[in-house]
C-alpha cells in the first residue's frame, strides 16, 4: 500500500511469510477463498480436488505476481495445471506453490492498512486490481476503525456506485465490507512488526467480498 516502498528494489523489503499472511487474515475472519499449499504435483493433483476448477497456481514468495509472472489463471484441467506448475518449476528456485479456486466476479476493490511515521496508522479503501494505480480512487481513515467509519469509507470513493446493482451484478455486502475493513485495523494494530498490508484484490463475487491476494510488509 506504501507507494514509496513501491519505489524501493524488492529485495530490500521484508515481508511476512505467504502462508503465516493468510493464516492470519483468517484468524481475524477475513474471507478467504479455498486454497492449498502445494510442493509436487502429486499434491497439486489432491488440491485441485478440494479447490475444484478452474483454479488459480500462484508461485509463494513472489511479493508482486502479476508483474513476475508468478501467476497462472483459469486453469480448467489436471493436464493443464500440471504443465502450469511443470513451468513454474523450471530451474528449481521455487519450491512452494499456491493452488486456489477461481473467484469469479467483476468488481476488485483493494483494502489496505499502513503504519505511517507521521499520520501514525491508518486503513485504505478504494478501487482494486490493476485500477488502484490508475485511478488512485480511494480513501482513508485513522486505525483503528469504528463501524461508522468503515461504512462512511465505502461511500467515499468516486466510483462508489461499483458497489450498487450494476451490469447484472447484485448490491455489495456493505456490511461484510465494513467488516473488512474494521478487521484491518485491528490486525494492523495489533502487531507492532506490521508497516502495511496490502489485500488486492478483494473480488466481489455476486455480493460477497473475497480476499484473493494478501502482501504483509513487516517494519525494519
Amino acid at each position: 500500500m506504501n507507494t514509496k516502498s513501491k519505489t524501493l528494489n524488492p529485495e530490500q523489503l521484508k515481508f511476512m511469510d505467504e502462508s503465516e499472511s493468510r493464516k492470519l487474515l483468517a484468524s481475524f475472519n477475513i474471507p478467504l477463498p479455498k486454497e492449498v499449499i502445494i510442493h509436487n504435483a502429486d499434491e497439486a493433483e489432491k488440491a485441485a480436488k478440494i479447490t475444484g476448477f478452474p483454479l488459480v497456481l500462484k508461485a509463494m514468495g513472489v511479493a508482486h505476481k502479476t508483474e513476475e509472472n508468478a501467476i497462472i489463471t483459469h486453469i480448467n484441467s489436471i493436464e493443464h495445471l500440471g504443465k502450469a506448475l511443470a513451468l513454474f518449476m523450471e530451474g528449481g528456485r521455487i519450491k512452494e506453490f499456491l493452488i486456489q479456486e477461481m473467484v469469479e466476479g467483476k468488481r476488485e476493490l483493494v483494502i489496505g492498512f499502513e503504519q505511517d511515521e507521521l499520520m501514525g496508522p491508518y486503513v485504505m479503501f478504494g478501487l482494486g486490481g490493476v485500477f488502484t494505480e490508475i485511478l488512485k480512487d480511494v480513501t482513508f481513515r485513522p486505525a483503528p476503525v469504528s463501524h461508522r467509519d468503515a461504512m462512511l469509507m465505502l461511500k467515499d470513493i468516486r466510483a462508489k456506485k461499483i458497489l450498487n446493482c450494476v451490469r447484472g451484478e447484485p448490491a455489495a455486502d456493505l456490511e461484510a465490507l465494513a467488516t473488512i475493513i474494521r478487521a484491518i485495523g485491528d490486525l494492523g494494530t495489533s502487531r507492532k512488526d506490521i508497516k502495511s498490508i496490502d489485500i488486492n484484490p478483494v473480488i466481489l463475487r455476486q455480493s460477497d467480498p473475497i480476499a484473493v491476494d494478501v502482501l504483509i510488509q513487516l517494519s525494519d
